[in-house]
């Protein structure tokens, strides 16, 4: 570190030498005190101008802080500017978020070094999860202690959490710290759970939040138990200062809405609200009623001047007609923009509203009446039931004055009403008018139309979606002649529908738009976006474009959309490239997905050719610079074969995409495996920026997947650090390419906020003498990297590692990195299925389980593991029993325990796992499945029932050789006899003799698990007579020997108690006869199993051959019409026949 100027205390006395190493060459010798001042000078001089000449930033020290190569340098410079920080601007603002292989000690060193003009901060997970966190909440407290004792010290007013970024821990603990000083607080995309929302809502409660302004919760899972405990504390302490409340993208839905209504939106609990978005949240007709009624017509928000409702599903006509009253002077005096573009309502919700005022009309009366809100100048929605009058008059200029900035959506029958009131509209104000011309529109009416005079725009700026149906000759034709006039110049965007089923021809129309854009001196200053889809352009049309964007006429276009033009060729990617190439800025979003275009990026390989033989042109990056500008590109579907994706692969090499956000590639099934390889290449290679901005990239149904390890490979090579969102095929892991993902994430260098969307992310490939591929570099990967975080790069909740091997010291490692925070908290789940297990790594699982390595887990799946054996499973569960619960280890939180299909000793191993659930060991279990149980396994259950020791929220119980949950409503027997298997009688007799039964199980599975006699069935039917098991829904006893006397048992039961629930019984093989279905049917009354669906009666013993199933079926068939004609079973359907040989089972 650098010493202060003013540290110094003892001077060398002036008759002293004193010797300091120079630059290596000469020594520089201090006579005296003077001349070491005079040397500190100068290093002094030397240190400011470093400082100066690199004009160090708030962005540029971010970039610095972020990089593990770059961290040095940023500690260093803040430490500089501890001492020389007068000679720069000091940084306001400083993220965090995105650093690439830095451990949280790093990231903590710069926190503790910034400087006290730092009041903005973006941080992620890498900050405030696992590590991270204390270290955090001490940099917390040491702000607040400053705070409160008036040292110098940052005070931040500003904080963002980037999406995904907290946990469920965090909250609870940061919240206090954080919210006294924030003025700004964003934590858009983080799902806050309950405590979270809790933690925040108690801050405000307690004032602690009253400094704030801006509160952005748009994406974080509130529901309206959450919008609850927000709105109480909002009541209980208002927030005097907020301006901005962002909502959106919660789907708290209308009771949500109306508790908002009915505490926070008022003028005692947010008097100085501005900005309220509700978008996306679910919102319906009785929700947006109160919000109209109860907020906004009271003037309960009377500093609101934004309102966005969109993407909600409220029916437009009940839309504008509720809110219509609301626009009034005296109701929302300061509103100047309205949001209302809606989804499509759900269908229960279109209630007729033939006797109701017509809604367009009272919505525009309220638009033009004297006393509307003065200041409303934008408004956005769409009108799919407008008349044509109505939409003629928006289109009439002068018509509605206060409406300056107008976003419109028209269907069919408002969109050419709407174009005509804009062309036929006379001018506002009086200019010379152009040669008149006429256009003759070949459709079902021919159209021949005079110029009327030229004039100004009706708005100031209009966004068009028009929906033209099989009218888009005629609409394009009249936008062709509005640009003529000149009536368009307002036009930001417009975007043309129709043309789905191409009946005719759209020459005349296109003719006539494109012929307008080809006039010299016409032009569409404010037009950003122009989308055209599905209108069957041409090469050429294309070319016009791109040549009116060149020559000035659209100067402002930043968006082009040509999606679903079949007809375009690798000439139209000629033209775009011209475009990008000869504009000032290029296009920021290009989407060319159902074209022929994707061929053409293989000019990016020619014109990287010619700089190898043409020295005296324009380099090609220089040539190419504008396609840094784009942001968004969209070459799905788009025909792009090998040499195209090669092209492009150049061209992100030389850096002429590194603006990219999103990038869709996917549907090119041309490019071969090794192409998508030699792009993944490219990508990593690039020293340009590859693509570092590029938040979504989707792959899907192409090739790449194949390369499994070239695609990680450009993950961790720092060229794709922003990468949210990997859409992809599941990718194919050999062992190479997990030895590649181990490393990355040791050193930390995967994207930190990436997610793989496919189930499963990944297959696993074995090697060429089909070993296993081996999975401890990937585990100890997880364990050892400084940030951790396999997820949330992995979309699904458990960790992928079916298919490969992991030895003990993995399970350690993997246990190793849940207890410290390695695994994203969103991971609850353990999944160990099909990793080549063994009982000495289920003994390390045991240790973990008892030390508290997994105690968060909801989840632990160990299925198709067959050298696990009985010894494996008791040492597991001794690692339960010894555990501390929820206060030390164990699975306090556990909901499902899984154990299938693995080797035949853990039948006698089951015994331990009942002991342990029926200790209390499991309180929060929910679904055991056990692949068998012994006969002393079977007693120990019974009695652990019958004493109610089982948790109270058991909703599957599942013993037996079958498919794991969810799998199909038919289980699946894995063969084996059922000979030799214990007596299920006692599990029975528990459930019979228990006092409340199992009141929450909805699936009992016994198949194959052993015998029933009798009288166990006889002790079910008694359990169901007596309401013992209320809501069961599926009853599998598939192969326990159940006979006709034990299903006449079952009758009973269910005629003395009427199952509700029940939707399933299955008793395939079986000793049951067409009598014994008979007697059944006969004795059970009607409505006893009013919801059963399916009853499955397949391969019952005395049926082997085909003839005897045949007649068994038939006889089945006819009793379950009968059933029906009788009103019993009027829902069920009787399942005799086996399925086909394929689909059966292997033995």
């Amino acid at each position: 570190m650098i010493p202060q100027a003013d540290a110094r205390t003892d001077l060398p006395h002036q008759h002293e030498k004193k010797r300091i190493k120079g630059d290596g060459e000469n020594d520089i010798e201090i006579q005296d005190a003077a001349a070491e001042k005079e040397f500190d000078q100068k290093r002094e001089d030397g240190l400011c101008l470093f400082l100066q000449h690199w004009g160090l930033t708030s962005q540029s020290l971010s970039e610095l802080g972020q990089q593990k190569d770059s961290f040095g340098m940023a500690w260093m410079s803040m430490c500089m500017m501890e001492s020389y920080g007068n000679l720069v601007a000091p940084p306001r603002a400083v993220e965090l978020s995105g650093s690439s292989g830095l451990s949280a000690q790093k990231i903590s060193l710069l926190l503790s070094r910034l400087p006290p003009s730092v009041v903005e901060m973006t941080i992620d997970s890498a900050v405030v999860r696992g590590p991270g966190l204390p270290l955090f909440l001490r940099f917390l407290q040491r702000l607040r202690v400053a705070r409160e004792e008036g040292k110098e010290a940052p005070r931040l007013t500003s904080f963002t959490f980037k999406s995904n970024s907290l946990g469920h821990m965090g909250p609870p603990w940061i919240f206090p710290l954080l919210l006294p000083s924030l003025e700004i607080l964003c934590l858009k995309g983080n799902p806050l759970g309950f405590e979270g929302l809790k933690a925040l809502a108690e801050c405000i409660k307690k004032g602690s939040a009253s400094s704030l302004l801006y509160l952005d919760l748009e994406g974080c899972g509130l529901s309206r138990r959450h919008v609850v405990a927000l709105s109480q504390a909002i009541e209980a302490c208002p927030l005097l200062s907020l301006e901005t409340l962002i909502l959106s993208k919660n789907e708290f839905a209308d009771s949500g809405l109306r508790v908002l209504c009915q505490t926070a939106l008022s003028v005692e609990a947010l008097p100085r609200l501005r900005v309220l978005l509700l978008k996306q949240c679910d919102v319906e007709r009785w929700g947006f009623k109160r919000l109209c009624e109860d907020v906004l017509a009271k003037g309960c928000l009377p500093s609101l001047e934004i309102l966005d409702l969109e993407g909600n599903v409220i029916e437009s006509k009940f839309l504008l007609r509720t809110l219509s009253p609301s626009l009034r002077a005296d109701a929302v005096p300061s509103l100047k923009k309205l949001y209302l573009n809606q989804d499509k309502p759900k269908q229960r919700l279109i209630i007729p509203t033939a006797h109701l005022p017509d809604a367009v009309e009272v919505f525009l009366n309220a638009l033009s009446a004297d006393e509307r809100p003065p200041q409303l100048h934008h408004v956005s929605l769409r009108l799919d039931a407008v008349s044509a009058e109505q939409a003629r008059s928006l289109g009439t200029a002068g018509k509605y004055p206060s409406i300056k900035t107008l976003s419109l959506s028209l269907g069919q029958g408002g969109s050419l009403p709407f174009l005509r009131g804009i062309v036929d509209s006379p001018p506002l104000v009086s200019v010379s008018a152009p040669p008149s011309f006429s256009v003759s529109v070949s459709s079902a009416s021919s159209v021949s139309v005079s110029e009327p005079p030229a004039g100004n725009p009706s708005f100031e700026v209009l966004d068009l979606d028009l929906d033209l149906g099989n009218t888009l000759n005629e609409g394009l034709a009249l936008v062709g002649r509005g640009i003529r006039m000149g009536r368009f110049t307002s036009l930001r965007r417009l975007n043309f529908e129709g043309g789905l089923e191409q009946e005719e021809s759209w020459d005349e129309g296109k003719r006539a738009f494109f012929s307008a854009l080809q006039i010299e001196n016409l032009c569409l200053p404010l037009l950003t976006h122009l989308a055209m889809p599905w209108l069957s352009l041409s090469d050429d049309e294309v070319g016009i474009l791109s040549k009116a964007a060149q020559s000035g006429q659209l100067p402002a276009l930043q968006s082009l959309n040509l999606e679903c033009n079949f007809s375009l060729t690798s000439g139209t990617c000629m033209h775009l490239i011209d475009l990008v190439k000869k504009t000032d800025r290029g296009l920021e979003e290009l989407k060319l997905e159902g074209s022929s275009a994707g061929q053409g990026f293989v000019v990016f390989l020619y014109e990287h050719d010619v700089d190898s033989w043409a020295s005296d042109i324009v380099p090609f990056r220089t040539r190419m610079k504008n396609f840094q500008n784009l942001s968004t590109l969209n070459l799905s579907n788009s025909d792009m074969d090998t040499d195209a994706l090669e092209g492009f692969a150049l061209a992100v090499h030389e850096g002429l995409f590194r603006g990219l956000s999103d990038l869709d590639l996917s549907s090119n099934p041309g490019p071969s495996s090794q192409a998508w390889e030699g792009f993944m290449t490219r990508v990593a290679e690039s020293a340009e920026g590859g693509l570092r901005k590029l938040k979504v990239l989707n792959l899907l149904e192409t090739n790449a997947a194949e390369g499994g390890g070239a695609v990680v490979r450009a993950l961790s090579s720092g060229n794709l650090e922003s990468l949210e969102n990997l859409q992809c095929d599941a990718l194919k892991f050999d062992q190479q390419a997990v030895d590649i993902l181990g490393e990355a994430l040791r050193e930390g260098r995967l994207p930190p906020s990436l997610r793989l969307h496919s189930r499963p992310p990944w297959t696993l490939v074995a090697g060429e003498g089909g070993e296993r591929v081996n999975l401890d570099p990937l585990v100890q990967g997880i364990s050892e990297s400084p940030q951790g975080r396999l997820c949330p790069h992995i979309a699904p909740s458990s960790v992928a590692l079916s298919g490969g091997r992991i030895s003990p010291a993995g399970v350690a490692a993997l246990a190793a990195g849940y207890r410290a925070g390695k695994v994203a908290g969103d991971v609850d789940e353990v999944s160990l299925c099909d990793t080549a297990l063994t009982d000495r790594a289920m003994a390390k699982l045991g240790f973990a389980v008892e030390r508290g390595d997994l105690c968060g887990i909801s989840a632990l799946r160990l299925n198709d593991n067959p050298e696990v054996g009985k010894k494996g499973v008791e040492d597991l569960m001794v690692g339960v029993v010894n555990a501390e619960g929820e206060v030390g280890g164990g699975l306090p939180k556990l909901k499902t325990f899984c154990l299938l299909r693995c080797g035949k000793s853990v039948v006698e191993g089951g015994k331990s796992v009942v002991g342990a659930v029926s200790s209390g060991k499991f309180p929060k279990l929910e679904n055991l499945l056990l692949q068998g149980l012994c006969a002393e396994g079977v007693h120990v259950l019974g009695q652990s029932v019958r004493d109610g020791k089982l948790p109270k929220k058991m909703k599957q119980l599942l013993i037996g050789q079958q498919k794991e949950e969810g799998e199909g409503g038919e289980s699946s027997l894995a063969g084996g006899s059922a000979s030799g298997s214990p007596s299920l009688d006692e599990l029975m007799e528990g459930i019979e003799g228990s006092e409340d039964g199992l009141p929450n199980l909805m699936y009992l599975t016994l198949a194959k698990a052993g015998q029933l006699s009798y009288f166990g069935v006889l002790s079910l039917a008694t359990s169901l007579g007596a309401g013992k098991l209320p809501d069961l829904q599926t009853l599998c006893l598939d192969g326990c020997g159940v006979n006709d006397e034990g299903l006449k048992a079952l009758a009973i039961g269910f005629r003395i108690n009427v199952c509700e629930s029940l939707e399933s019984i299955h008793l395939n093989e079986n000793a049951l006869t067409v009598g014994g279905v008979t007697t059944f049917v006969d004795t059970i009354r009607r409505g006893s199993l009013p919801e059963l669906s399916n009853f499955f009666l397949k391969r019952q013993k005395g049926c082997e051959g085909e003839e005897a199933q045949t007649a068994f079926s038939e006889a089945i068939r006819a009793l379950e019409q009968r059933a029906w004609s009788e009103g019993k079973l009027l829902l069920t359907t009787f399942i005799t026949e086996p399925p086909p040989a394929a689909l059966e089972p292997p033995a």
